[in-house]
């Protein structure tokens, strides 16, 4: 089976490529390079697909998701399956280019749509929502996939919000069996650079301080890059039809301080803490009901912080290296 993967140079696409490699699945994986973070990295990503075994077949490409080339391309290597990845990612990034996530993450979001309806040997469509469709919630709570309130904190939550309705549209107007998977504070190795997981690692191992947004009083569902994807490997097997979305998450919501002792402690260093006041598009608190997707997919949050911590606090000790030799 030949599946097509989105921003397959993006954190989350370069990890679902490299188990669907593992698998034996065919694999076309596109990706443009945004600059919104350090493009060697992104680049990395990709030579370090190129560099496995070749355990199945690998196409990758430089190209957006609103090619007019990616048709054909779907077409040619009869794509079963589309991972849906590409986007403009964070917050406050939509905050200071609201129109490029307009384009990107609604527009781009359109044309995938659009290619799925279009294209009948395409069985299935997942793609990437986010915890920050939840919002502002009136109190701290498990959140389960019908608790949205339509009242997003962000610019960039408001993108994915309108990706989930339109998602639910083209699924009643076209027969589209889609698969939403709204993710919760991803971390782990390889990376996002703008994430507060790296920054925190980052600025650690250089004895810089390191800033804690509300004093440190915010709570967040960290979930293991690993376990989101077993998330995605779980929807790909999904029996089913229309439009479902899912949590994807940890299970489990852990303070701001708590989540730098634990950095600290794996690193070995203490941490210089600037705390600062809330920021704009920011919410207090996430934690994950993932029952839903652990009776649908399979799905299980597996690693727990102090092992995923460790995983990639040992990444971060070599990253430089791995950078420079791009």
């Amino acid at each position: 089976m030949t599946v097509l993967i989105t921003g397959a140079a993006g954190f989350i696409g370069f990890h679902t490529s490299l188990a669907l490699i593992e698998q034996g699945l065919d694999v076309i994986g596109i990706d443009n390079f945004d600059p919104y973070y350090d493009v060697n990295l992104k680049k990395a990503r990709f030579k370090h697909i190129q560099s496995l075994p070749a355990k199945s077949k690998v196409q990758l490409f430089d190209m957006s998701i609103m090619d007019a080339e990616l048709p054909e391309l779907c077409r040619n290597n009869e794509v079963k399956q589309v991972i849906h990845m590409a986007a403009l990612p964070g917050v406050r990034g939509s905050i200071a280019r609201p129109l490029e996530y307009l384009k990107i993450n609604i527009d781009g979001h359109g044309y995938i749509l659009e290619l799925c309806r279009h294209n009948p040997q395409i069985e299935r469509l997942i793609y990437a929502s986010s915890s920050s469709v939840y919002g502002h919630q009136p109190q701290e709570k498990i959140l389960q996939e019908e608790d949205v309130n339509n009242n997003p904190a962000s610019l960039y939550a408001a993108s994915k919000l309108s990706d989930e309705l339109l998602t639910t549209a083209y699924a009643n107007l076209f027969d589209l069996h889609a698969i939403g998977l709204r993710f919760f504070t991803v971390y782990g190795p390889w990376g996002r650079p703008d994430m507060a997981t790296w920054k925190f690692i980052e600025s650690i191992m250089a004895g810089k301080p390191i800033r804690l947004f509300n004093n440190g009083n915010m709570r967040r569902d960290f979930t293991f890059v690993e376990d989101i994807v077993s998330g995605i490997v779980g929807a790909m097997q999904q029996r089913g039809s229309g439009h479902t979305v899912y949590n994807l998450g940890g299970g489990n919501s852990i303070n701001l301080s708590d989540f730098v002792a634990v950095i600290e402690k794996a690193l070995g260093k203490k941490a210089m803490l600037e705390k600062v006041a809330m920021q704009s598009g920011d919410v207090m608190f996430t934690h994950a009901d993932i029952s839903k997707a652990r009776r649908d997919l399979g799905f299980e949050a597996r690693t727990d912080i102090v092992q995923g911590i460790a995983k990639t606090v040992a990444w971060h000790k070599q990253q430089q290296a791995l950078l420079t030799n791009v």
